[in-house]
């Protein structure tokens, strides 16, 4: 009996903080800590584009075995914006234009997602060039990363 009410009176107590402490986290004024919305970097900032340039670097000589890098990035836009839709990860696609270090242009799609760091901290970025899919991992034409 004492065990009953005991639980009864835990579940009351944690059920009004609960209802006490509920926020719109799909509102981006919402902040949440150190860890506010809104964080995801815009398409032309240098930290978004050096990753990319750098992981393809990487790719590229590591896994396979050419000398190809992004010579130059331009015509940067911004295809969408998805303000936590759906859950609660701001996500931003863009596309660009560039240059490959073979002189070939080619168009680069890459996609934003906010919380995508080393242990959910931070943004990430993923990315897809064009005609360079062999193993469709974005699928045909780079279409996860596109908007």
């Amino acid at each position: 009996m004492v065990r009953a009410l005991f639980a009864m009176l835990m579940i009351a107590l944690l059920g009004s903080v609960a209802a006490a402490g509920t926020r719109d986290l799909d509102n981006p004024a919402v902040t949440v800590g150190p860890l506010s919305r809104g964080s995801v970097p815009t398409c032309d900032q240098n930290s978004v584009l050096g990753n990319v340039a750098k992981r393809y670097r990487t790719v590229q000589t590591d896994l396979w075995q050419t000398d190809l890098s992004i010579a130059t990035i331009r015509k940067i836009n911004q295809t969408a914006f998805l303000p936590g839709d759906p859950g609660l990860l701001d996500r931003r696609f863009c596309h660009a234009k560039v240059e490959l270090s073979n002189g070939r242009p080619a168009d680069l799609f890459y996609l934003i997602e906010e919380r995508q760091g080393f242990a959910s901290i931070g943004w990430g970025v993923e990315f897809c060039v064009a005609g360079q899919d062999p193993w469709r991992v974005f699928d045909g034409g780079c279409r996860t990363v596109r908007y």
